[in-house]
């Protein structure tokens, strides 16, 4: 799956397709930096080179504090966006109570 392109039609009009594209290529980057932590957390592996989509980049163990930094901020974009597009486990649902009098 590639990350969303400039020219996309989701950018123009802004409309609830662009936040689930937002989403969908913010939940991209999570699962390749989660893939990254883990395969720098064995002994044996000493760096990893990150997919984005759009370009590769590597790391190595040393970058592990700023990986669960960028991972932080990650999950708390995700959060935002789950809650903007009305999606995820983060939206409160809301309920019409009656009374039965």
């Amino acid at each position: 799956m590639a990350l969303i392109e400039n020219d996309s039609p989701a950018l123009t009009g802004g409309s609830q397709q662009y936040w689930l594209d937002m989403l969908n290529n913010r939940k991209i980057l999570e699962f390749n930096l989660e893939k990254a932590i883990n395969a720098l957390q064995k002994k044996e592996v000493h760096s990893y080179t990150i997919d984005t989509g759009q370009d590769h980049y590597t790391v190595q163990r040393h970058d592990l504090p700023q990986l669960y930094m960028q991972l932080s901020r990650l999950t708390k974009e995700i959060e935002e966006l789950e809650m903007k597009t009305g999606t995820g486990p983060y939206v409160e649902k809301s309920h019409q109570v009656v009374p039965g009098w």
